[in-house]
């Protein structure tokens, strides 16, 4: 059995080579041939969303690995920001504002980081400090509100795809249905001209 992947070459295939036979030959199995055709049309145009599908989720997957560095790096900035007013140290800038150092902030798990900076940034405001503090604590607040929605966005479409995938797999059944009742009747329909059976369907 062929798989899933190959089953959009594989019905493109069997109507190029019917295309190719003598038209005498393809005439006996009409009927079946345009059902299969339909059934395979349909499965390329669900093969089609489902591409794009994929295409759309791997470019949110993408989105949200930019977002996440521009996390880490926003975060790292408003850690040096700290040391050079005075605010924390060298070893751990953040150790008056979080239980987490700059680094091991960065590495919390997505759904965590967002609190994470939060409290920072809040607890870092609250001190009143110098203006280039404040905005590298604003660009941590924009950063990890841009995660959050490329997060959210990749749910959507994830989503989306997991489902144009189940809707073309979902048409299979009817496709090898179709498939299969024009391999059978060309068979017995060409029953004196194997070869021709074997130049549409074999290898």
């Amino acid at each position: 059995m062929a798989r899933v992947s190959n089953y959009r070459k594989l019905g493109d295939t069997y109507i190029v080579r019917m295309d190719g036979i003598p038209p005498e030959m393809r005439q006996l199995v009409t009927e079946h041939l345009h059902a299969f055709a339909k059934t395979h049309g349909k499965y390329v145009l669900l093969c089609d969303t489902a591409d794009g599908g994929r295409t759309a989720r791997d470019t949110a997957i993408t989105a949200i690995g930019k977002a996440d560095k521009a996390v880490d790096q926003a975060v790292l900035t408003l850690a040096d920001r700290l040391v050079g007013a005075g605010l924390g140290t060298r070893k751990n800038p953040f150790a008056a504002f979080s239980p987490y150092a700059p680094t091991a902030l960065t590495q919390l798990a997505a759904d965590k980081i967002g609190k994470a900076v939060a409290d920072v940034v809040q607890q870092v405001l609250a001190q009143k400090p110098p203006a280039d503090v404040v905005a590298a604590a604003k660009q941590c607040t924009h950063a990890v509100a841009a995660f959050e929605a490329s997060r959210q966005a990749a749910q959507k479409v994830q989503a989306s795809f997991a489902v144009a995938m189940a809707e073309r797999d979902g048409w299979l059944p009817d496709w090898q249905k179709d498939a299969n009742r024009l391999k059978r009747h060309a068979e017995a329909a060409w029953l004196d001209y194997p070869g021709t059976w074997q130049a549409v369907f074999g290898r």
